[in-house]
């Protein structure tokens, strides 16, 4: 079906992709928070975390690039699990710079959840989330790494965005 988007996830016997519903804000935020309560890995060409197939449904669905910022802001409040999920995704590093003031509000009033280690995994995932510096102890520290990138991406901004490509 045309509403449907095919997700990677991992079934039984090792990686599957499932058709499930992606037609509005509705289905996004169900769709992210069963990706971040299960946790799986799957190898795709976007990245194997968690929201790994949300790099391509921006693609597919342009209307999803503006919710993304709204999402991870309402991921760190939330569980451990779309917190950890919604972490894994921006480290990625794609676009950092549009979340720069979300991880400098972060950074500067450290919630309850700064010094959780980065180690740990959430129940039913599959592995921790991955940390690009070792020096990663904690979540806070994968934020103020977040935080560095971003303000790195600032500093020399893209010269071409993913919205300017559809209107060409």
């Amino acid at each position: 079906r045309a509403d449907n988007f095919l997700v990677p996830t991992e079934g039984a016997m090792g990686p599957k992709a499932s058709h499930l519903p992606l037609r509005n804000s509705a289905d996004l935020q169900s769709l992210l928070q069963r990706s971040a309560e299960r946790g799986k890995f799957v190898e795709t060409p976007w990245g194997n975390g968690p929201m790994a197939w949300l790099h391509l449904a921006v693609l597919a669905r342009p209307w999803l690039d503006a919710e993304l910022p709204a999402w991870v802001e309402r991921a760190l409040a939330g569980s451990d699990a779309l917190r950890r999920a919604a972490l894994d995704w921006l480290l990625d590093g794609r676009d950092l710079w549009r979340y720069s003031q979300l991880l400098d509000h972060v950074a500067t009033h450290h919630p309850g959840w700064w010094d959780e280690p980065a180690a740990a995994k959430p129940a039913g995932w599959m592995r921790p989330l991955r940390v690009a510096p070792q020096q990663a102890r904690t979540l806070g520290h994968v934020v103020a790494s977040l935080r560095a990138q971003a303000h790195a991406q600032l500093e020399s901004p893209p010269v071409l965005d993913l919205p300017q490509l559809g209107t060409s």
